[in-house]
C-alpha cells in the first residue's frame, strides 16, 4: 500500500487524534515528533510495537484513508451536491473524478484555482467541518 503522507498533512489534527487511539504507547510528544512524517511514524511503530515496516505502513496508511474519503461521513450524492454549491463552477466530471476524496478535491482546487497547496487543503477541510 502506498503511505497517503498528503493525507495525513493536510489532516494532521484529526490523523493524530486516530493515532493517540490506534497506538495508545504513542505520546502526545512522540506523535508531535514524527511532525506527520509517515515514515518516521512507522520507524515509530516498529520500534514501540515490534512490528514489521509494512504493516505500520499499512496501519498508517489505513488510518490516513480513513480521513482522505468524505463519502464515509456522508451519501455520496449528497456530498457531490454540496461540492457543486461550494465551488460552483467545478463540473460534474470534474467533481465525479474525485471520487469523495479530499486529497483528490484539493488536487482539484490547486488546479481549477491555481491555490496553493496548504490553503486549498485548508478550504477542503472547513468544507468537511460545515458540511458534515
Amino acid at each position: 500500500m502506498h503511505i497517503h503522507q498528503d493525507t495525513i498533512d493536510g489532516t494532521w489534527n484529526e490523523f493524530k487524534g486516530a493515532a493517540r487511539s490506534a497506538w495508545g504507547k504513542l505520546t502526545d510528544d512522540k506523535l508531535e515528533q514524527t511532525r506527520g512524517n509517515a515514515e518516521y511514524l512507522a520507524g515509530l511503530l516498529q520500534k514501540e510495537y515490534g512490528m514489521s515496516i509494512e504493516k505500520a505502513r499499512d496501519e498508517i496508511d489505513a488510518i490516513a484513508a480513513r480521513y482522505d474519503n468524505m463519502a464515509l461521513k456522508g451519501d455520496w450524492t449528497a456530498i457531490k451536491g454540496k461540492v457543486r454549491e461550494a465551488w460552483g463552477d467545478l463540473t460534474d466530471d470534474e467533481i465525479e473524478k474525485t471520487a469523495g476524496r479530499r486529497s483528490q478535491l484539493v488536487g482539484l482546487l490547486e488546479k481549477r484555482y491555481g491555490e496553493n497547496r496548504a490553503k486549498a487543503w485548508e478550504a477542503v477541510n472547513d468544507f468537511v467541518k460545515r458540511n458534515f
